[in-house]
């Protein structure tokens, strides 16, 4: 998952295999698919301590129109979707089963049947990747539907505080 500023196609992408140059990154709004990026830079930002879990992406539009996104806008790697149905979508509470308000989550519907087919939940964890009063770092947990319509834990990506 990766998070983008629309005007200079640059972004930080969280997890703990880099992205390459030349990925193609499918972006997303609460609406529809606004376009696909190809990837012409990726480094570590030097303020993440040598984690190898952040990486500052850029790269150049290869189709699609990112000026007026419809709310906040990600892109995502090697996830399934219909380019013509895929977008953002609200939850309810998020997959991790954490309070609601204490994860950041962006949902993905990847073929516009309005149902949560991917989640990105961020949340602030212990050593252990567990959310609690003693946080330690961040945790980005990542949840896939599986054939019976139910979300299931696919990875968990953490980088400790460092500063």
């Amino acid at each position: 998952m990766c998070t983008l500023s629309g005007a200079d196609l640059t972004g930080y992408c969280i997890t703990s295999k880099a992205p390459e140059v030349g990925n193609r990154l499918t972006i997303l709004d609460g609406t529809h698919t606004l376009g696909v990026m190809r990837l012409t830079s990726v480094t570590e930002p030097p303020e993440m301590c040598g984690q190898h879990t952040v990486w500052m992406i850029q790269g150049s539009l290869e189709s699609g129109d990112l000026s007026k996104p419809d709310g906040g806008m990600i892109g995502v790697i090697d996830v399934p979707l219909d380019p013509r149905a895929g977008k953002l979508v609200q939850v309810d509470h998020p997959a991790t089963g954490h309070p609601f308000g204490t994860d950041q989550v962006w949902a993905v519907d990847g073929n516009g049947d309005g149902a949560v087919d991917v989640e990105f939940a961020m949340f602030a964890c212990d050593d252990g990747g567990n959310a609690g009063p003693n946080p330690t770092g961040t945790c980005i947990e990542v949840w896939q539907q599986t054939a019976t319509g139910k979300l299931e834990k696919a990875r968990l990506d953490r980088f400790r505080n460092c500063f």
